[in-house]
């Protein structure tokens, strides 16, 4: 329980946390060689790493094997990309949190997008904050403070009104009880200020 605490106090800092981003052991044990305090599994580079298109293509028992090697090459913490949780239904992503908890994780980021056919599309909002409050009823029925970070994919995905659904889906994340939240591409000065 100690890495999860270590990785939210991290979050709550004055300085800035850079988080290390890893795909296997190797890069995981050069990150905390480099002074990283703690790392982050890239569900992404995982995936091309194994010859599998980005969104949930690999099995999860696949991510698993590389997030036990991870957690058990570093001494730091681990927080693990589980793209848009392998599932569909709550019961389902907390299994697989569950699994990972097990393992030592001290965080997950879970993208409130899916892949279909090829084509990432975004979840509809009350729908995936039933997911988020889901994972939270979930941690608190096993006595843990995991950190739940969200990426919201309204820019990923070019929604049409990016900053205004994206300060709705983070009013509703955090509602629901996400800890921390990452807009990918996002890169406007005065739109990064308004997220923030």
């Amino acid at each position: 329980m100690s890495k999860i605490n270590d990785f939210r106090t991290l979050h709550a800092g004055d300085e800035p946390f850079i988080l290390g981003n890893v795909w296997d052991a190797k890069s995981a044990q050069l990150a905390e060689k480099a002074g990283f305090r703690a790392v982050g599994i890239s569900g992404h580079a995982i995936a091309e790493n194994l010859g599998y298109k980005d969104g949930e293509n690999m099995s999860f028992e696949e991510l698993l094997f590389i997030v036990n090697r991870v957690i058990k090459s570093v001494s730091i913490p681990v927080s693990v990309d589980i793209d848009g949780g392998y599932a569909r239904s709550s019961a389902k992503v907390n299994e697989h949190i569950g699994q990972l908890l097990k393992m030592g994780t001290a965080g997950i980021n879970i993208e409130d997008s899916v892949v279909k056919e090829g084509k990432r599309s975004l979840v509809e909002t009350e729908k995936f904050s039933k997911i988020v409050r889901g994972i939270r009823t979930f941690l608190s029925d096993q006595k843990s403070t995991l950190f739940v970070n969200i990426r919201v994919d309204t820019y990923v995905t070019k929604h049409h009104q990016p900053l205004e659904e994206t300060v709705k889906r983070i009013k509703a994340y955090a509602e629901a009880g996400a800890d921390g939240i990452f807009v990918p591409l996002l890169s406007d000065d005065k739109e990064i200020s308004t997220v923030v």
